[in-house]
């Protein structure tokens, strides 16, 4: 059972790890799909701390990673779960709408299109208090 988890994975916390190991739980092919600095630019309007080389490398050397590939994709992530298979994409329950459509409509693809790739949304529980923004935040308020 292949499990995918998508995302920027910025300033690696325990709130992050959390959803990994929920990951790994849910199935034994964990495959972290990371998106690219310029995305995260465009997306969030703010570079990552770390760039996608330094990210990829801390994320590949976690228990419950197993793969990470680059969302080439961007906006769409279409590629990349293509070329990924999973069965399951987990994703935090911050996405969640009765509909699917929250997540699906960001992620350029719809419920029948996840139908008919044979995959599965399960929405994590998140830990709560742990953010990368609140990370930057607090080393500013430092500096």
């Amino acid at each position: 059972m292949i499990v995918y988890s998508g995302g920027s994975y910025d300033l690696i916390h325990p709130g992050h790890l959390y959803v990994l190991r929920k990951c790994r739980e849910l199935g034994d092919q964990v495959v972290v799909g990371l998106n690219t600095d310029d995305f995260i630019e465009e997306f969030k309007g703010h570079r990552p701390v770390q760039s996608y080389l330094e990210r990829a490398e801390i994320l590949s050397a976690l228990r419950f990673v197993d793969r990470v590939v680059p969302n080439l994709g961007g906006a769409d992530s279409r590629p990349v779960l293509e070329a990924v298979g999973p069965d399951i994409i987990a994703v935090g329950y911050d996405y969640w709408s009765p509909d699917d459509s929250k997540y699906c409509r960001q992620m350029g693809f719809d419920r029948e299109w996840l139908a008919a790739h044979h995959i599965r949304l399960v929405y994590l529980d998140l830990h709560p208090g742990y953010s990368s923004t609140n990370i930057r935040r607090a080393a500013a308020r430092v500096a």
